[in-house]
């Protein structure tokens, strides 16, 4: 099994304000601009990269070396000055940055679990009769899991909305 493959960064947005409302205000509006599909306060993008080796024999043919990277991408609101809050505010902030920040780490802990079930199901895909057949079959492997991937991240986006709601967020 290949080294933990994983290229991340991490990038912020600047929130504007003084009160938890104009704060609520500032996220929700600049949120909007995040992009691909997020719809809260921060995003994680990920993208799986494959890097494979066949090896031809006559046997068949074989990954000789199977390599998943993984491009994560996390963007998170960044509170640009907390002069003029109260330290109400300031400490709700806080706790909303620390449960932001778990939040996207827990995602992006999820899509690295599915970079090395790639690896894994690539791996076990033996020989097979050509390096084409081989290559489909490793092209729809990499799509089951990209699937997967995406159905694990979209379950505890659900889970998430739902626990906050018993807890009154």
């Amino acid at each position: 099994m290949a080294e933990d493959f994983v290229d991340g960064r991490v990038e912020t947005y600047p929130i504007h304000g003084q009160t938890r409302q104009e704060l609520r205000d500032a996220i929700t509006q600049a949120s909007g601009a995040l992009g691909n599909g997020a719809h809260g306060a921060a995003s994680a993008t990920f993208k799986f990269v494959p890097q494979l080796d066949y090896l031809e024999s006559e046997n068949g043919c074989v990954l000789s070396d199977v390599r998943v990277r993984l491009e994560a991408a996390i963007t998170l609101p960044e509170w640009v000055s907390s002069r003029g809050a109260d330290e109400a505010t300031v400490g709700a902030w806080r706790r909303f940055e620390r449960y932001v920040k778990a939040h996207e780490a827990r995602h992006e802990a999820i899509a690295a679990d599915f970079r090395r079930t790639m690896e894994r199901e690539l791996e076990a895909i033996g020989v097979m009769e050509s390096c084409p057949a081989l290559g489909r079959e490793a092209v729809a492997m990499v799509a089951d899991v990209e699937r997967m991937h995406d159905e694990a991240q979209i379950a505890f986006d659900r889970e998430e909305r739902i626990r906050s709601s018993l807890l009154g967020r």
